[in-house]
């Protein structure tokens, strides 16, 4: 039998090109896209939940329109349901990013290992840095998400004074992937903040700017931080400042506060933000309340800033 050289190597080319762009996950690399939690994945494509209650999560769909959200994500299990579509709509992460983005199995997983955060480490070690509250650090890095920086924005918060102070911090928590906006403290560890809702942190510590004034800044958390310098118009603190990232670290800083002339205060407007105003003053310190002054209608100075301010001008600084 005469066989037609050309045709055969022409067959065997293509067949063997296509074999190269083939893409073959392992069961472990299958599983770890799996375990990326569709939370993550919805924000990533900017779809917030309406409602949390304990590991179910409620959305309006993303598979489809609705007015009445009907989309449920089971956070413990990493399933979803849509309850308003087909008997489809519904299954593991690899499944909903399929549907949504309308590709086939291996474009999915690869996907959610994008949004699953690379092994490393801020500190000097080269390894993924474990806390005391079961967080795992597995990648610091400038702000660049699209998710967390809406968040900042959504804040109030000028873009270009989010990359001053803040990181895009990925971590893990019961093996699970997720990121959120990051503020150092002195203690080398995160104060972490998400749209979800999520709050927490690597280490406890307080966070402060030692300029040399005779007089101090006291802001309760760093998003009351940053919302002074936005107020202000200003891209650092004109005098020295400390963020106490919880009202609990006030004692142990009131030795540090007593050598100051004044204490500017920016704390929240609530019991324990009073509380701890109350301990300043009855520590004998000169104490400026500024929360009277500014915002006394408002919980925090992020609540004034973002109800006084134009936050769509934001998303084009």
């Amino acid at each position: 039998m005469e066989i037609n050289v050309q045709a055969f190597n022409h067959f065997f080319i293509i067949n063997f090109s296509t074999m190269q762009n083939r893409i073959f996950f392992d069961k472990e690399t299958i599983e770890q896209a799996k375990t990326v939690s569709i939370p993550v994945f919805l924000q990533s494509i900017g779809i917030e939940p309406l409602k949390t209650v304990g590991n179910e999560w409620l959305y309006l769909s993303p598979l489809r329109n609705e007015k009445t959200a009907s989309f449920y994500v089971n956070t413990s299990k990493n399933c979803f349901t849509d309850f308003g579509g087909s008997e489809q709509m519904k299954g593991d992460s690899i499944r909903l990013v399929q549907i949504v983005n309308n590709c086939h199995f291996k474009e999915a997983v690869k996907v959610l290992l994008g949004l699953a955060p690379q092994t490393i480490s801020f500190s000097f070690s080269g390894h993924s840095t474990s806390t005391k509250n079961g967080l795992t650090v597995a990648a610091v890095k400038p702000l660049t998400h699209t998710a967390l920086i809406k968040y900042v924005q959504s804040r109030g918060i000028a873009l270009n004074l989010a990359k001053a102070y803040l990181n895009e911090v990925h971590y893990l928590s019961n093996d699970k992937p997720y990121f959120a906006v990051g503020f150092r403290n002195d203690n080398d560890g995160f104060e972490l903040r998400n749209s979800l809702g999520f709050k927490g942190k690597t280490a406890n510590g307080v966070s402060t700017f030692d300029l040399g004034t005779d007089s101090i800044a006291v802001f309760e958390g760093f998003f009351d931080f940053l919302s002074a310098l936005q107020h202000y118009d200003k891209q650092a603190p004109s005098i020295s400042t400390i963020v106490l990232n919880t009202t609990n670290n006030l004692k142990a800083v009131l030795p540090i506060l007593a050598q100051y002339r004044q204490i500017n205060t920016f704390l929240d407007n609530d019991k324990a933000g009073l509380q701890a105003l109350k301990t300043l003053i009855n520590s004998c310190l000169n104490v400026k309340n500024y929360a009277s002054l500014l915002y006394p209608n408002h919980k925090d100075f992020n609540a004034y800033l973002c109800e006084n301010s134009n936050v769509n001008r934001l998303k084009t600084a």
